[in-house]
């Protein structure tokens, strides 16, 4: 039995989306330090786990593309992140 989720590459993008907002309010409510390094290396380090320490870089092409999308999910989590507790602060 074959179980997709993902129907192709813009439903991933447009999920990816959602899901990092919905996550980056839930970091804002635990109450996480934002820091802006954090938008860039916390991506490099998800593309080196995904693609180096998981394997990634075996599976040719789609190893690349998955892990770079991982990556772009962890930057678009920790940019809404950003702007979430940026707007949290005006707030209150």
């Amino acid at each position: 039995m074959i179980f997709l989720t993902i129907r192709d590459f813009d439903h991933c993008v447009a999920q990816q989306s959602r899901e990092s907002g919905l996550m980056a309010r839930c970091m804002v409510e635990q109450g996480r330090t934002c820091f802006c390094r954090q938008i860039v290396t916390h991506p490099l380090g998800s593309f080196f786990k995904m693609d180096v320490r998981r394997g990634g870089f075996l599976d040719g092409m789609p190893g690349l593309i998955l892990s770079g999308l991982y990556a772009y999910y962890t930057f678009m989590e920790h940019a809404k992140f950003w702007e979430e507790a940026c707007h949290a602060e005006k707030r209150g």
